[in-house]
């Protein structure tokens, strides 16, 4: 792998998992389009082969992906699939419980959905990992309030060890911040801040990946201009106008290849900057 700053936030995030006397929950958020959700899937595809993965990516205006209410059922599915007692003690609470995963409190669902069967199966701790990705991108944010004194109330309230690994992914949202805050301090949550990394070496990396491929595709037009392309000082430029964001830096990749010539549209690509409602004007 090349040395970056995703690689480091993934490699303390794998550490976490690994260490069984680790905080239960990690919570890595950062600005939008810093990655989170791109780290939250290698997390996903790393594990799989030697952990049990349920996973729930929130996704704005997307249908049930951004609804709240399909969290719980969702992850309780994915776990009962892990093995047949944690699937037969799951359809046994659904047939005497039908409607509790909408009439109960969240907590109460936590219990008898994920924790209850899991800690029955006698499963490992580090055998299991839940990720919840981009809790802001729900379409109700009082349920992601609700979620998060749910855990406060499970594992401080009634001091219940959580039977799995849980990864939670956010922008960064005052409230949210303000609630986990709480959990930080009595060392319930592990907290990671993409803003404390510098990701500007992936960016580039991502840069002259993406745009030497372009250059090699539209070989007929781009013959007369020399190689390299760009050129480091160029790339330099682009990471820098990108400001940190894989938002921006994916937009200014799709704005230089998409229409006209693709030198003429990278050099205008070095004057956008400014963040991200600037490029896109532009």
């Amino acid at each position: 792998c090349h040395p970056s700053t995703h690689l480091e936030v993934i490699v303390e995030i794998e550490k976490w998992i690994e260490d069984s006397g680790s905080c239960p929950i990690l919570w890595l958020n950062g600005p939008a389009g810093s990655g989170k959700s791109a780290i939250s899937q290698t997390i996903a595809e790393c594990c799989a082969d030697k952990k049990k993965i349920a996973s729930f990516f929130f996704l704005c205006g997307t249908g049930e992906h951004s609804k709240f209410q399909c969290l719980i059922p969702t992850l309780a599915h994915q776990v009962s699939m892990f093995n047949l007692a944690i699937e037969s003690i799951f359809l046994d609470t659904m047939s005497k419980e039908p409607d509790l995963h909408h009439k109960k409190a969240l907590s109460y669902q936590l219990g008898k959905l994920l924790i209850k069967p899991i800690t029955a199966t006698g499963l490992e701790l580090s055998k299991i990992i839940i990720i919840i990705d981009a809790l802001d991108e729900c379409d109700d944010k009082e349920w992601i309030s609700q979620l998060i004194k749910a855990l406060s109330i499970i594992c401080i309230t009634h001091n219940v060890q959580l039977p799995f690994k849980l990864f939670l992914t956010n922008c960064v949202e005052q409230h949210i911040q303000e609630q986990f805050n709480w959990l930080i301090k009595q060392s319930v949550v592990k907290y990671l801040s993409l803003q404390n990394f510098d990701a500007t070496n992936d960016i580039q990396v991502y840069l002259k990946s993406e745009l030497s491929s372009l250059y090699e595709r539209k070989f007929i037009i781009m013959q007369d201009i020399p190689g390299p392309w760009p050129s480091t000082k160029h790339l330099r430029k682009l990471s820098d106008n990108a400001a940190g964001s894989f938002i921006i830096t994916s937009t200014l990749v799709k704005f230089i290849e998409e229409k006209g010539h693709p030198d003429d549209n990278l050099k205008k690509a070095l004057y956008m900057k400014d963040g991200l409602d600037p490029v896109y004007h532009q």
